[in-house]
């Protein structure tokens, strides 16, 4: 009963914006935004995670296997991010921080999500925190190998200490108070799509998705069993995960190192209590 117009942006950052600036009334953007907003005073609330580990992943140029086997082989290079401020920039910040990298001792650019595997081919980056289908697509093609994954539970848990909500449903606290019907019929699809991932094969997901997508056929069903551990059971998301998010931004000096959010003032799980109870 939903008629939605989908605005496809560069990255997480632009669609913070659109929605804070109010050319858009729901936004699928990270955790991390939500709290940099709050920070910054605006009022953004995550109503429901789509993932319950990040989901990028680092490739490397695979003309560069030979020097780059660790992050710290990283130094000195430029390294691709679908835009900077987005979830994948401050995923790939922390991932330095933690690895023991100045962030003065790379270049990280902007390259866009669609676009990034070409940079990447041509040279312009000789790293990147992406994506899938696109980074599937680039190992199935020679073109790439995966340094690090934050598909995985192993490398969340290393990174961030906890599992580590990511992309989700956010919107403006004003449109919870004035349209909560509308907003609840958009849990509630959700609901529908996260037990329809759950309950499907790879094979059926792809299937489903339209023929825009990325990536089709064979591609596309190797993606989603690569990044699929990635998605979130329940939509939920607790207290000691938010606090783990900020923690992680403050490390990486996305946010002051006495930045305060408590994680009722960010996140509303009450419109995914009554989808899932349905």
């Amino acid at each position: 009963g939903l008629d939605m117009h989908v605005q496809d942006l560069k990255g997480g950052a632009s669609a913070a914006k659109a929605l804070i600036g109010g050319s858009a009334d729901y936004a699928c953007i990270a955790l991390d935004h939500v709290l940099k907003a709050r920070v910054q005073g605006q009022d953004l609330v995550y109503l429901m995670a789509f993932d319950r580990y990040p989901g990028a992943s680092l490739i490397v140029d695979r003309r560069l296997a030979g020097r780059v086997r660790t992050v710290q082989d990283l130094k000195g290079l430029t390294l691709g991010v679908t835009s900077m401020g987005s979830g994948s920039h401050m995923a790939l910040d922390a991932l330095l921080v933690k690895s023991g990298v100045p962030l003065n001792q790379v270049r990280v650019v902007s390259a866009g999500t669609g676009t990034m595997p070409a940079a990447l081919q041509q040279g312009s980056i000789q790293a990147a925190m992406h994506y899938d289908p696109f980074v599937t697509r680039l190992v199935l093609e020679g073109k790439g190998y995966v340094l690090f994954d934050l598909t995985t539970r192993e490398h969340t848990m290393w990174l961030y200490g906890s599992e580590y909500p990511y992309l989700g449903l956010v919107t403006r606290r004003e449109v919870l108070r004035s349209r909560p019907q509308e907003v609840q019929a958009v849990v509630n699809a959700l609901v529908t799509a996260q037990r329809f991932l759950k309950a499907r094969s790879p094979e059926a997901v792809a299937r489903a998705l339209p023929s825009d997508f990325g990536a089709e056929g064979p591609t596309l069903v190797k993606a989603l069993e690569h990044t699929s551990p990635s998605f979130s059971p329940d939509g939920q998301v607790t207290p000691r995960q938010v606090q783990a998010v900020l923690r992680s931004l403050q490390d990486s000096g996305a946010l002051p190192a006495g930045s305060q959010v408590q994680a009722e003032t960010v996140v509303d799980m009450g419109f995914l209590r009554r989808a899932t109870s349905r």
